[in-house]
C-alpha cells in the first residue's frame, strides 16, 4: 500500500469546540472512512473527555492509504456530563469489543489505534481477543496519573467527598497545542467525579494484566502532554516488554497528539506499522 500524507476532505462542522448540550454534534458522532471491503480495517477509539473528532485527520489518512476506517463513540460521551455520570467502565468494553467484533467479522484483519482511555481499552481487548487483534497503538495513554491528578482521585474515592464535589473543572482544556486546532477539538468543560473513578477503575483492572498482552505494540507519548505522568511511556514499555514494536514521544505536541503539531508525523508511523 502507498500512503499519501494530504488531509484531502475531512468530516467537518460549524459547532463549537466545547459542547454540553443534549445532541451529539456532528464532529461528535462516530463516523467511517474507507472502502468497506478493504483487506483491513482499524477501529479508532477516544478517550475520557474525548470522542471521534480526536481521529478526523488521522482516520482520512488511514483511509487514504487503503484502509477500512470505524471510528467510535463511546456510552455516556458526547451529549452532557449527567450521561457521563451514569456510564460504568464495564459499558465502554462492552461496547468497543463489540465494534471490534463487528469489524473482524467483515476484514482479514482489525488493527485498534487508542488514545488516551481509549488505549487502556484497545490493552483490554488484546489480553482478551488477541488472536483476532492484529497490531494496536497506544496513544498518551495514563499508566499513571500526575501528582494532583492521583490525589484528586484518593479524595474523590471517598462517597462523601465525591458527592460534594460532582463534577471538576478541566482547567488544562482539550490538550492540544496547535491553536487552529482548538475549535476543531471537542471536549467536556467538566468531568463528573464518578466517571473519573471509573477510568480509574478501568486503569487499575488493566495494569494487573498487562503480562498476557501478546500483540504487536506501537507506542505513543507527547513531551507537551500534561493529562498523565511524564513517565507513563516509560513504565507502559516496561510492562509490556518485547511486545512493543517502538516507543515515540513526540517533541511537539501535547495530549490529543493524533490532531497536534505532530500529527503528519504520527499518521506516518502508524500507517507504516500497520503496513509491515
Amino acid at each position: 500500500m502507498k500512503y499519501v500524507l494530504n488531509p484531502g476532505r475531512l468530516p467537518s462542522s460549524d459547532q463549537p469546540g466545547i459542547w454540553t448540550s443534549k445532541a451529539i454534534p456532528s464532529k461528535a458522532e462516530p463516523f467511517d472512512l474507507g472502502q468497506p471491503d478493504a483487506p483491513y480495517a482499524v477501529l479508532c477509539v477516544h478517550g475520557l473527555a474525548g470522542d471521534p473528532s480526536a481521529y478526523r485527520t488521522l482516520a482520512q489518512l488511514l483511509a487514504n492509504a487503503g484502509f477500512r476506517v470505524r471510528v467510535i463513540l463511546l456510552p455516556g460521551h458526547g451529549t452532557q456530563v449527567e450521561d457521563l455520570a451514569k456510564t460504568p467502565y464495564e459499558a465502554w468494553i462492552k461496547w468497543f469489543e463489540k465494534e471490534f467484533i463487528a469489524l473482524a467479522e467483515k476484514h482479514s484483519a482489525v488493527h485498534v489505534v487508542g488514545h488516551s482511555m481509549g488505549g487502556l481499552l484497545g490493552l483490554d481487548l488484546a489480553t482478551d481477543q488477541p488472536a483476532k487483534l492484529e497490531k494496536l497503538v497506544v496513544a498518551a495513554t495514563p499508566y499513571s496519573l500526575p501528582l494532583w491528578s492521583g490525589l484528586a482521585v484518593q479524595a474523590f474515592a471517598n462517597k462523601a467527598v465525591a458527592k460534594l464535589v460532582g463534577t471538576v473543572p478541566l482547567l488544562l482544556g482539550p490538550g492540544i497545542r496547535r491553536r487552529e486546532a482548538k475549535a476543531d477539538v471537542m471536549g467536556y468543560k467538566s468531568m463528573p467525579v464518578t466517571a473519573i473513578l471509573q477510568l480509574e477503575g478501568l486503569r487499575l483492572d488493566v495494569l494487573k494484566r498487562l503480562d498476557q498482552v501478546s500483540t504487536r505494540v506501537l507506542l505513543l507519548t507527547a513531551a507537551h502532554d500534561r493529562t498523565i505522568s511524564k513517565d507513563s511511556g516509560s513504565l507502559l514499555a516496561a510492562a509490556l516488554g518485547n511486545n512493543v514494536e517502538e516507543w515515540i514521544n513526540y517533541p511537539r505536541s501535547a495530549h490529543v497528539l493524533t490532531e497536534d503539531f505532530d500529527r503528519f508525523k504520527i499518521a506516518e508511523r502508524i500507517i507504516s506499522f500497520f503496513q509491515s
